[in-house]
């Protein structure tokens, strides 16, 4: 199979879809730099989105690939969460703030994601000729073979590394926020309603 550049109108969607994507991602980085409140089930389903738009974006070539490859990328993404979760719990700033558990987070984990998702996608539409969100129009059965096989499985690693790295940042923030949340709000402190100041979260 040849590599082939080109881009058409049903890409669009893919194209619109990396801009949202890149707003959400943004937000969540400023408001984890500034510092934002600890919300474990928006935080769980958010890394729940980026670990489907993972699955999604791959599958759409698993026609062009040999299966190991997905058994590759499934053990980088959980090597990628272990570490990650490792990492994120010592470098994670957890505080008790205006009523509230609060967390601030540096934004080169989202950076690198973000980087490679749009390397991901690239590939697919510019390269590959293949829309990974189009599902009216099965994927060639033709594998891919030499540099493009190698290029693509390279980027599909760096890519669920990425992810991996998000998953653990979440893993990373909940464990030590249950480390706060356990020993309660300082002493005299009152949590705001609903703010999640109770003496312990529910086990997970």
């Amino acid at each position: 199979m040849t590599m082939a550049v080109s881009l058409n109108s049903s890409d669009a969607g893919p194209i619109v879809l990396l801009i949202l994507i890149a707003v959400i991602i943004g937000r969540r980085v400023v408001l984890m730099v500034r510092g934002t409140q600890v919300r474990p089930g928006r935080m769980f389903a958010i890394a729940a989105f980026y670990v489907a738009l993972f699955g999604l974006t791959i599958a759409s070539s698993f026609n062009e690939l040999p299966v190991w490859t997905y058994v590759v990328d499934i053990a980088v993404v959980v090597a990628a969460s272990i570490g990650a979760t490792v990492l994120v719990q010592k470098r994670v700033v957890v505080e008790w703030k205006d009523g509230m558990w609060m967390y601030r987070l540096g934004a080169l984990i989202p950076a690198i994601y973000l980087t490679l998702f749009v390397v991901r996608l690239a590939l697919d539409l510019f390269v590959l000729n293949v829309n990974p969100f189009d599902f009216t129009t099965l994927p060639s059965p033709a594998p891919l073979t030499g540099t493009p096989l190698v290029i693509v499985v390279l980027v599909d690693v760096l890519f669920a590394f990425s992810t991996g790295l998000l998953v653990g940042r979440t893993l990373g923030v909940y464990l030590e926020y249950r480390k706060f949340a356990k020993a309660g709000p300082p002493p005299g402190a009152v949590p705001l309603p609903g703010a999640g100041g109770g003496p312990s979260p529910p086990a997970s």
